[in-house]
């Protein structure tokens, strides 16, 4: 029996295929389950895996101590690419190396099948799963960001009414000088991906006249206000 491939590169074309030159010179070339599990190992080392998430089977790829996302195209490119730029050990079988990447190209031959998971399942802990989702799923971005937006304004003692001169977005409002108010605004506050928060300076006679009038006056001063703009707006708190 062959050794089960357990390093980051092929050696040997044989390690992957069965090359079988007949009579009459034609070249047949196939795989079997053993070689079809070298393909797979080789994967897995390069850091290709899957998992299962929400009930949904997603593959990625763990590099540098990151993990980026892939597909099932991507996996197979990576695999085309490593056979044109790959120099194999000297062989028979090494002189039919244009024959064996045509044979990899005109039919796909890594299958999105029990042998592929069984050789690629990984497991993502907590805060791997969270910073996929952060990368991949944009609702769940959308509601995290929010919820810490918003959590921050609740520390900078923020308070929060609905601007009733308009759809009923939200304000979170700050008292700055005796009658102007930093202000952010939420907009679409019930629409996670497409909610939006700009910050803004108003002008107010009365802290009360705020979400039921307009502002005698105001300057914008961050527009589509995010996460990474909450240190921005310390300065004038």
């Amino acid at each position: 029996m062959r050794v089960i491939i357990k390093r980051l590169m092929i050696k040997k074309l044989d390690d992957i295929v069965i090359i079988e030159k007949a009579k009459n010179g034609k070249i047949n070339i196939s795989y079997d389950l053993e070689r079809e599990t070298n393909i797979y190992n080789f994967l897995r080392l390069n850091g290709f895996c899957t998992s299962k998430l929400d009930n949904k089977r997603i593959y990625y790829q763990r590099k540098n101590k990151e993990i980026k996302d892939v597909s099932i195209t991507d996996i197979r490119f990576f695999f085309i690419n490593y056979l044109r730029e790959k120099t194999f050990e000297k062989t028979e079988s090494t002189d039919y190396s244009e024959e064996v990447l045509d044979w990899f190209l005109k039919k796909q031959r890594i299958h999105r099948n029990k042998l592929l998971i069984k050789c690629l399942q990984d497991d993502l802990s907590e805060n791997e799963i969270h910073h996929y989702k952060l990368k991949t799923n944009l609702t769940y971005k959308s509601k995290y960001e929010n919820k810490k937006i918003i959590e921050k304004l609740k520390e900078f003692s923020f308070k929060k009414c609905s601007d009733l001169t308009t759809n009923n977005n939200l304000l979170y409002y700050k008292k700055i000088k005796k009658d102007k108010y930093l202000i952010i605004v939420h907009f679409n506050h019930k629409d996670v991906c497409n909610s939006v928060f700009d910050c803004k300076i108003s002008k107010y006679n009365y802290e009360n006249e705020i979400g039921k009038k307009l502002p005698i006056e105001e300057n914008n001063i961050i527009l589509n206000f995010t996460l990474n703009d909450i240190t921005s707006i310390e300065k004038y708190i």
